[in-house]
């Protein structure tokens, strides 16, 4: 099971995600749910600091775990590509919901 927690703080703005777990019983690499979940993550994450130029932070451990977090003066460069993250993964769990688990916490 992946599991895609969502980072809101106290006002229910979205401050980052934390990634981590597996889809399925194919080996890594192997699992269309996912590769989906991996490639839209790192793409947001280099979205938000190459492109929107904000220093989040970022750990990546050798399980898969991803994890993002921006400060809340951040919040509006960031809305759209978190929020359309957000979307994307509530998607990906209404067909595979077996696969995938979506949930907040706050921060």
């Amino acid at each position: 099971m992946i599991y895609a927690r969502f980072l809101k703080n106290k006002n229910d703005k979205l401050l980052g995600f934390d990634f981590s777990g597996h889809a399925g019983d194919l080996q890594a690499g192997q699992n269309i749910v996912c590769a989906a979940v991996s490639s839209v993550a790192f793409m947001v994450a280099n979205s938000i600091t190459e492109v929107c130029k904000v220093e989040a932070k970022i750990s990546l451990s050798d399980d898969g775990r991803l994890a993002l977090l921006i400060e809340d003066k951040d919040f509006k460069s960031c809305e759209s590509l978190l929020y359309g993250l957000l979307l994307h993964l509530e998607n990906l769990q209404s067909e595979y919901e077996n696969e995938i688990s979506v949930s907040y916490v706050e921060v």
